[in-house]
Parts: C-alpha cells; sequence; structure tokens
C-alpha cells in the first residue's frame, strides 16, 4: 500500500465517500480531477469498484449499504497483506535454513544473500504502510456497520477476532525498533565577491558583516573577480542516536569537512569572529572531530529530590549577557553552528526542588581539543570580541581581539557554574548565575598596578522577567565579569553591565524598547549584539528598540535600532539602524530583504561606517533538502586595518551560496 492508498483509506474511514467524480476507468471521470490517483489505486485494491454501467457516480449521496462494502474490502485488504507476509516469512525462513545447510561456496540461486536482501526489503514496504491505530479505526467501523455487514452474508465475529489479531501483530512489528537511529546532514557552501573600490595598499578588497574579506584574489591579487575569489566548502555530519525508550540515552555526532581551520580557512572555527577579522573565505584542510557525544542519564531520585544528568561532549549555553556562542556564519545555515551553545567535556546535572525552582549544575573543561587538522573547534575566550573598548582608548589602538583593560584575549580551559532558577508569579522567571572560567594561560591587565596578570574570570548575572497586565512584559537584568590571577583579585573596576525592558505582545506584533549601560572591563563570552561588524559592545550606554510585524501568514517586517554614546572616557557615539521583511511564497520560495547603518563618531582611533543591503532567496526542494542564496552588498567607510594601521574605504558584493540536506 502506498501514501496515496492511505490518504483514501482515511477518506473511507471517515464516512467521506461523497466526492466529486474522479479515476480513470470510469466513463464519467477524467484524469484530470485531483482525486484521480487515489481512485484508480483504491479500483485496483477492489475496494471501490463503482456501479454495475462502470459509472463512478462521485456527486451521488454513498447509502450505509456502500460503505459497509467498502469497509469490508479494505479488512479483505488488510487481511491479503498479512497472508502474503505469512506465506513470504515462511519461504524465507526456507530460504534462510537452506543456506544454513550448505557449507560450501556460495554459488547463487537460493544461497543468494541479495534474494534475501530484497525479500526482507519487500515486506518490510508492504508492512509498514499499515498502523496500528488504522487496524483500530477500521474495527469501530465494522462495529458501527454490523447490522449492515451481517446481512451481505459477512461474518462480522471471526472479522472482528481478525481485526484483533492483526492489530497486535501491526503493534508487535511497530515495537521493533532498531537499537540505534542514525542520521544528519550534508551542506555545501560556495563563497565568493567582487570588490569596487581599494584598500590602502592598493588592493581590491570588500568586507561582508561577519568582518570577512572577499575580492582579493587568488593569492591577494588586484584581478578581484567572481572566479578569482572562488572558495567551496562542504561538511558532512553523522549522528548516531540510542533509540530505547527508558533507561540512558545517549547520541553522539561526529563531523567532517573542510569548513574549519586556522586563519582564511573556511570559517575558521565555530565560535570566534574578530579573531578572522580581514581574512577571506579558502578551502581548508579535510578534518574529522567528533562533535558531540553525550550519555543522558535521565530523570533520577536521590535523597527525595529529582534529578537529571549528562556527562560527555556536550552543548551549554546560560543567557546572551553571561555565556552563549555567537553566530559567526551569517549567511551559513545549520543547528550545529547556530544554536549558541558552548561544548564543553564534562557533566550537567539538574536539581528541581518542587514547583519551578531548579539548580543547574556544570563542571568540565571547554573543548578546546583540536580537530583532526590541528584548529580548534570552538574555544570560549574571555575579552575576543569587545572591540569596541578598543576603539575608544584614548591611547589609540590595542591589540587585536582584546577589550577594556585586557591586554589580550585569555582563553577558558575549565568551567564550573551553577544557575538557579525559579517562577515569578504565573508568568515571570527568574535566574541567577555564577560561573568560574580558569585558563592555562594568562594575560596581563593594564588597569591594574603593575600590569598584573589575569588567568581565571568570574561570572555574577541575574536576569528577570514578569508579565504586567495582559500584553506587557517587564525584563532587566545585572551582571559582571572580575578577573584573578588565582584567587587574588586583579580587576574588579569598570566591570559591570545592567539593562532593563519593556515589551509589548499583540496578536501578530511584537514590540521592544530598552535602555543598557555595559562598562568597558564586562568581558563575558556571550552574544547580546552586533554593532557594524563588532560583537558584544561594551563601554556603551544607550537605548535600545525592536519590532516584529507578522502582516499574514506570508509577510513579515521588522526592525532594530541602538543609539548610545560612550560610558566611560570619551564622546564617542553608536548609532545603528537596521529593517526588513520576509516573504514566504506558496511553492516552497522564501525572500529576505534586509538594510543595515551603523555609525561610530568621535572614537580616538577611527570612524567608520557600515551599510549593508542583503537580499536572500530560499527553495525548499523537500522537507529535507533547502536551498539559499545570500548576496550582500557591503559600503564601509573608514574601516580600521588592526585597530591603527590604517583605514580603507571599500566597497563589493558578497555572495554565499547554501545546499543542505538532511537524512
Amino acid at each position: 500500500m502506498n501514501k496515496t492508498f492511505k490518504y483514501a483509506l482515511t477518506a473511507v474511514l471517515g464516512a467521506a465517500l461523497a466526492v466529486p467524480a474522479m479515476a480513470q476507468d470510469y466513463p464519467d471521470v477524467k484524469d484530470s480531477h485531483w482525486a484521480y490517483d487515489a481512485l484508480r489505486i483504491l479500483r485496483e485494491k477492489g475496494i471501490l469498484v463503482g456501479y454495475p454501467d462502470g459509472n463512478f457516480y462521485g456527486k451521488k449521496l454513498v447509502t450505509r449499504y456502500e460503505l459497509a462494502s467498502a469497509i469490508y474490502q479494505i479488512y479483505a485488504s488488510y487481511a491479503n497483506v498479512f497472508k502474503d507476509y505469512d506465506a513470504k516469512l515462511a519461504a524465507l525462513e526456507q530460504k534462510v535454513n537452506g543456506m544454513g545447510q550448505n557449507t560450501g561456496r556460495n554459488t547463487g540461486g537460493d544461497n543468494n544473500m541479495g534474494d534475501v536482501r530484497d525479500t526482507i526489503a519487500g515486506l518490510r514496504t508492504e508492512v509498514a504502510s499499515i498502523k496500528e491505530k488504522d487496524i483500530k479505526a477500521l474495527a469501530d467501523r465494522v462495529g458501527k456497520f454490523e447490522k449492515e455487514l451481517t446481512s451481505m452474508g459477512v461474518d462480522v465475529e471471526a472479522m472482528k477476532k481478525d481485526l484483533i489479531d492483526l492489530s497486535k501483530r501491526v503493534k508487535a512489528l511497530e515495537d521493533k525498533k532498531p537499537s540505534v537511529s542514525i542520521s544528519g546532514d550534508i551542506n555545501f557552501y560556495v563563497s565568493t565577491g567582487i570588490a569596487g573600490s581599494t584598500d590602502v595598499a592598493g588592493e581590491k578588497i570588500g568586507i561582508n558583516q561577519d568582518g570577512r574579506s572577499f575580492g582579493y584574489g587568488i593569492g591577494g591579487s588586484n584581478n578581484s573577480g567572481l572566479f578569482d575569489d572562488l572558495a567551496v566548502l562542504h561538511e558532512v555530519a553523522l549522528k548516531l542516536s540510542s533509540t530505547n525508550e527508558t533507561g540512558p540515552t545517549w547520541h553522539a555526532t561526529v563531523l567532517t569537512g573542510n569548513t574549519l581551520g586556522g586563519l582564511g580557512q573556511g570559517f575558521g572555527d565555530q565560535a570566534s569572529v574578530a579573531a578572522q577579522f580581514g581574512q577571506a573565505y579558502r578551502e581548508g584542510n579535510t578534518t574529522f572531530v567528533i562533535q558531540e557525544a553525550v550519555v543522558d542519564l535521565g530523570s533520577q531520585s536521590l535523597a527525595g529530590l529529582g534529578f537529571t544528568a549528562k556527562v560527555g561532549r556536550q552543548g551549554l549555553k546560560v543567557s546572551p549577557w553571561l555565556f552563549e556562542r555567537v553566530d559567526n556564519t551569517s549567511f551559513f545555515s545549520n543547528e550545529r553552528w547556530d544554536n549558541g551553545e558552548f561544548l564543553i567535556d564534562g557533566a550537567t546535572i539538574g536539581y528541581k526542588f518542587g514547583g519551578s525552582t531548579k539548580l543547574n549544575l556544570v563542571l568540565g573543561r571547554a573543548s578546546n581539543s583540536a580537530t583532526s587538522g590541528g584548529g580548534v573547534l570552538q574555544p570560549i575566550v574571555v575579552g575576543g570580541e569587545q572591540l569596541l573598548a578598543g576603539l575608544s582608548a584614548a591611547s589609540g589602538a590595542t591589540v587585536l581581539g582584546a577589550g577594556g583593560g585586557l591586554q589580550g584575549a585569555l582563553t577558558v580551559d575549565r568551567i564550573f557554574g551553577a544557575t538557579l532558577s525559579t517562577g515569578l508569579g504565573k508568568d515571570g522567571s527568574l535566574n541567577a548565575t555564577y560561573m568560574l572560567l580558569d585558563s592555562n594561560t594568562s594575560v596581563d591587565s593594564s588597569a591594574a598596578p603593575g600590569n598584573q596578570a589575569v588567568n581565571r574570570t568570574e561570572l555574577l548575572g541575574a536576569d528577570a522577567s514578569f508579565k504586567v497586565l495582559k500584553n506587557f512584559t517587564v525584563s532587566g537584568g545585572y551582571g559582571q565579569t572580575n578577573f584573578k590571577n588565582k584567587d587574588n583579585s586583579v580587576l574588579d573596576d569598570d566591570n559591570t553591565r545592567w539593562n532593563v525592558g519593556l515589551g509589548y505582545s499583540a496578536g501578530k506584533l511584537n514590540v521592544n524598547a530598552g535602555y543598557l549601560e555595559v562598562e568597558s572591563n564586562y568581558l563575558a563570552p556571550g552574544n547580546w549584539g552586533r554593532v557594524g561588524i563588532f560583537r558584544n559592545p561594551v563601554n556603551v550606554k544607550g537605548f535600545t528598540g525592536a519590532v516584529d510585524f507578522k502582516v499574514n501568514d506570508s509577510l513579515s517586517v521588522m526592525g532594530n535600532v541602538l543609539i548610545a554614546e560612550q560610558l566611560q572616557g570619551g564622546n564617542g557615539e553608536v548609532q545603528s539602524y537596521s529593517g526588513g521583511l520576509k516573504y514566504a511564497f506558496s511553492n516552497g520560495i522564501d525572500l529576505g530583504l534586509s538594510y543595515e547603518q551603523t555609525e561610530l563618531t568621535d572614537y580616538a582611533v577611527v570612524n567608520p561606517t557600515y551599510k549593508f543591503t542583503t537580499v536572500s532567496l530560499g527553495y525548499n526542494f523537500s522537507a529535507a533538502t533547502k536551498f539559499l542564496l545570500t548576496a550582500q552588498y557591503a559600503d564601509i567607510e573608514g574601516h580600521p586595518f588592526n585597530l591603527g594601521g590604517g583605514v580603507a574605504n571599500t566597497k563589493g558584493l558578497y555572495l554565499g551560496t547554501q545546499l543542505s540536506v538532511r537524512f
């Protein structure tokens, strides 16, 4: 039975045979009718045979006797499937026994393993289309049409008994699952671009919103063009998962491709943005890496408290303000890259105290282990993205990748954390977090006497939200980062952030407005925003706003704004605006259009302006296959090269194309 037959079967069980005329072999049916294929299959199965004159009379009302006849034919069809199933199973058993008796060389015939595989595949195909719920629905119809079936000479009691037996056998087949399920995805990404202006060295260059360069051409030559700058990236992920419904479960994901590597190789890694500034997309060497390997112990009980536990390489995120990975691939869509989770090797345990109160604990190492090609998968870095602090420094440029008072970026090696969450009334929540991030190396702090070394970071924060009235939500939060040398405090000034917000939601409209203050030494590895090409802005205070309106099922519009100024040591200002729309066509095509403009003025080093116009076109070939084309025109003035090595005015068109297949 194929899918079309199943759809038609559903219609019969719902007593919906009073449909318009349809299907070939009936003189009153045209093959252009929408239900043509369904009725053709039902006729071939002997379920709907029409009237004696050969016509179907689709608009004619159906009698209970006609419905009873159709129900009996469905029952007979089910019975025939399992009759054939028994016969084929017996033949298969005989074939296997014959193979076991032959100790000589396989010469074909009954000893051909290919025949056995084909037989098993055929059985699976035939039986897989029958579901236990369908059998039960048919049994219910038999009971309701018992009188009519009896008058037709049908042994209804025997029919009921057969249906019960069929239901048990189908359930037994449905319960037989493989111990391991296999899934995954394959992605191809093509990157290219063309630049229309030159940098300080006289070479053509373009810069997209991720800070990645394009338009270099081969070897950085001035012969920039679409083909000269072409890069083709590929990635394959294979996920294995246990299928048991009780007891501990597990899953593991293995990744291979050329998307990971060092500077200018593929996307670099899955976490860094600033470290790849100015680097072009180039194919890296093919690498292998274990993305995840987790054992989930499920719900357990300890000292009267319920708890959950996961052990292994797993994803962890707390909140955008404290601990969340940035998306460093704006033009590449994939859950592994976009979910905001940092990978850790260790254990996470959750205790539930009753009601909505829960304590989550984490202990482990950051997954800084190298891929087979030598690159790092997801480095967790303190002070790696907050470059606005460097732009604001009166002394001029700081080290690329550093922020605030740190002279460099601190790579995290070990993590301990605790998050306590609880409800606030009916529609509110409170989350308080403490995390200790420890490093095997150290960086100096220019803000501390004697430039003392820092090798440890404490993160503290609390965020809350609750609903007021019917459509309004109030939110707010506070956090700080403290820097230490082992247990000795080194830097704990200018290291806080706080924010408040008010949200309004009514139907298809969502509006949010807020105020924030982020000091220059608040350097949490979070994901709280982008200003031009810079992530996680610090040393700013100002207002934010966002609007999202779903016009209808197909069209959505959105916009964002940030108007802020320097919080400490200067008169710099930030103005960032963006807006866009998304439209989903009925044929599986998605269209997106957006414009973004960011201006930094009165900063000590440079005053860059970033303008990005982006068009995206997506097409769903199927539920598992999607094509995405993104084109971004970048117009940038006064972009800082290595924060002090000169500036550039650049223009160019960046193109990214992705084909993604899930299985």
